[in-house]
């Protein structure tokens, strides 16, 4: 928390600002899966990339770029994706995982996975 030079409320003000950390890394992606939702259908609801030999979805991109990858999943299958994720966290099988992880950009300047 941030507090903007005013003495301390006991409840919401504009005068603190929540600050979160977020950290990049570059991911080779394993596949696609479909949207749940009756907008989503027919499109990439999540890419699914590996994370240190785990799965792991990616969400956070355009309709238009959802919906082109849907119908061409071998143009993505294989490629480096850059996202942004909260932290590390560990899966329900007990693997490593990444927390809220979002889309960034293809990295078509790479072909080796990195973590930071």
């Amino acid at each position: 928390m941030i507090n903007l030079d005013s003495p301390y409320e006991c409840k919401r003000t504009k005068n603190l600002i929540k600050v979160k950390e977020f950290y990049t890394c570059d991911l080779k992606c394993i596949g696609v899966e479909e949207g749940k939702t009756d907008s989503t259908k027919g499109t990439v609801g999540a890419l699914i990339l590996d994370y240190k030999g785990n799965p792991t979805g990616c969400s956070g991109f355009k309709a238009d770029f959802a919906k082109y990858y849907w119908e061409h999943p071998e143009e993505i299958i294989g490629k480096i994706i850059e996202v942004r994720y909260k932290e590390q966290t560990s899966n329900k099988q007990g693997g490593e995982s990444i927390q809220f992880a979002k889309f960034v950009c293809i990295r078509e300047d790479k072909t080796e996975e990195s973590y930071s």
